[in-house]
């Protein structure tokens, strides 16, 4: 079975919710270190490099990151939440290192970790390691014939680039209804990876049920998850 990732809402028992503030870097800056075309003839959008199974050019990356009240804006001071071990935040993820040290067990090398220093209000540090995690495992995956709703052919031409050369490009339609998404992935595809993105279905990652039981059994917490979706032995 494989498993999408989301994150979850991070809310205190007064149902308020959170935000991150960056207090350095420039996301709108942040590239990918590899910007080679591998679907179609455009480079990875800017908007989905942190769920595009690549990793990214370290410059621009922020290095600390304040919480606040979302509503508010206000800040958070110690003791008033737990920190979680999964938070979406500037269209990327921060993971806990107790988070790093399960993924690194289950790919190692494999995904990119990047140093962020996470505060209070005040500018203390909240005393947990964290980092920006861009997934470095990018597949095309997908089972064509199984996977529903049906996928939608690219258009082909001389300068198109095709991942796949046993079928045309192709892409998951996300425009149909969440609740109707059942794609299959190809088990030779995906072999023992832990977590990975699939070019075919950009803006989303997916890990495999043995990595969400690793994370379930050490109790990781801040992230939701969506399936699960079958894997399918077909060639």
């Amino acid at each position: 079975m494989i498993w999408m990732i989301l994150g979850a809402s991070l809310q205190d028992p007064g149902n308020y919710s959170f935000d991150y503030k960056l207090l350095d870097g420039d996301m709108e800056q942040v590239r990918l270190l590899d910007r080679t075309v591998d679907f179609g003839k455009w480079e990875i959008k800017p908007t989905v490099q942190w769920q595009s199974g690549r990793h990214v050019d370290p410059a621009n990356v922020p290095t600390r990151v304040r919480m606040l009240y979302s509503r508010t804006g206000s800040p958070v001071s110690r003791g008033e939440v737990n920190l979680p071990d999964y938070i979406v935040t500037a269209g990327a993820q921060i993971v806990s290192g107790s988070f790093k040290e399960i993924l690194q067990a289950y790919d190692p090398g494999q995904h990119q970790f990047l140093p962020v220093s996470l505060e209070w209000g005040n500018g203390e540090d909240v005393g947990r390691i964290y980092f920006w995690m861009a997934p470095g495992k990018r597949l095309f995956a997908l089972d064509a014939e199984q996977t529903k709703p049906p996928m939608l052919e690219m258009p082909s031409g001389p300068d198109w680039i095709s991942p796949d050369p046993e079928r045309p490009a192709m892409r998951f339609d996300t425009v149909a209804p969440a609740d109707t998404w059942q794609p299959v992935f190809l088990a030779h595809k995906v072999g023992d990876t832990g977590l990975f993105c699939d070019g075919e279905m950009s803006k989303f990652i997916f890990i495999s049920d043995r990595l969400r039981r690793a994370l379930e059994d050490a109790g990781m917490n801040g992230y939701r998850l969506r399936g699960p979706f079958q894997i399918s032995a077909a060639f």
